[in-house]
């Protein structure tokens, strides 16, 4: 289940968003969009301005299947071949963040070469890592969310801590 957010208007010309609920079954399964909330393993939301060629992808463990942090290295490919280079925008030129089973934000990196099906990743905090640090980060790249993408996201925060039983 995706759906593009840049036709809500909301956002300046040539920026959008795309989100959607992702599943991982597994360790080295290829992701899927999932069908339900209970099934996915992450809600992404992909943020990208045609004009300067920039995105960010925000992402949120949902508890089912994989975590982010042990399928990372098949889920990036997946968003990029479905959302973001499918509007031109390369892979070196997303930020890529999440929030980690534990709740806590930080940035995932892809190292070398980019594979299609599976990339090596590294991780790197954000320091004091909140929402807010996320958010001052996705501005600092020029592109502010709007306050319907920014509830999506926090909903899914939710959503994602309660279903791991984790205080949020």
């Amino acid at each position: 289940m995706s759906e593009t957010n840049e036709a809500w208007g909301a956002y300046a010309d040539g920026q959008g968003c795309d989100q959607a609920m992702l599943a991982v079954e597994h360790v080295g399964r290829r992701p899927a969009y999932a069908a339900t909330a209970e099934r996915t393993t992450a809600f992404m939301s992909a943020h990208y301005d045609m004009r300067t060629g920039l995105a960010v992808v925000l992402l949120v463990d949902c508890g089912y299947g994989a975590s982010i942090t042990n399928s990372a290295c098949e889920l990036l490919p997946f968003i990029q071949a479905h959302h973001i280079g499918r509007r031109g925008i390369p892979w070196e030129n997303v930020k890529w963040l999440y929030r980690d089973s534990m709740g806590a934000w930080d940035e995932i990196a892809p190292l070398g070469e980019w594979n299609p099906r599976a990339v090596a990743v590294d991780f790197r905090s954000l320091g004091e890592r909140t929402l807010g640090d996320v958010l001052a980060q996705v501005a600092a790249r020029g592109m502010p969310l709007v306050e319907a993408d920014i509830a999506a996201i926090r909903r899914w925060c939710a959503t994602g801590i309660s279903a791991k039983g984790v205080a949020s």
